[in-house]
């Protein structure tokens, strides 16, 4: 398993409020650090959006959009690999209990929602979802190819 060792840097560390218009800064800021691990653009735009569902499901779901509520996202690197956490303090989530998608149903059979997780698998090497002192602590990994 890969994390961020404690003694390197984040790239980007901030509080963020529970609002959609923070996605936008969370998506540049992974971007810009998958570039800077040395992830091609094609890989750094798949862990970019990996992060935005990500946000995106910690602010409407876990944080009910409450810009009174906040999340804490952290980019940086470890060896070959961008690391992105996100801690928030809403009620505990096992992404493993979220349904897997039929990608061959149709579209009018298939039920809303689901997709986010999907894309977050398909697009980062590592997947970690973890519980500590009330907070939820994703982890996402995404290496670089050699």
């Amino acid at each position: 398993m890969t994390s961020l060792p404690n003694d390197t840097p984040a790239q980007f560390d901030v509080v963020l409020a529970a609002d959609l218009e923070n996605i936008e800064a969370v998506v540049d800021a992974v971007t810009a650090g998958a570039l800077n691990a040395g992830l091609d653009q094609r890989s750094a735009s798949e862990v970019a959006l990996a992060a935005c569902e990500a946000v995106t499901n910690i602010i409407v779901h876990a944080l009910g959009s409450d810009p009174q509520q906040s999340f804490r996202v952290c980019v940086g690197q470890a060896g070959d690999a961008l690391v992105v956490r996100f801690e928030d303090p809403g009620p505990p989530f096992d992404p493993d209990a979220v349904a897997a998608v039929d990608l061959r149903a149709p579209l009018a059979e298939r039920p809303v929602g689901g997709l986010g997780w999907l894309l977050i698998r398909r697009y980062c090497d590592e997947v970690r979802m973890e519980r500590s002192a009330q907070t939820n602590i994703l982890t996402l990994v995404r290496r670089r190819k050699t």
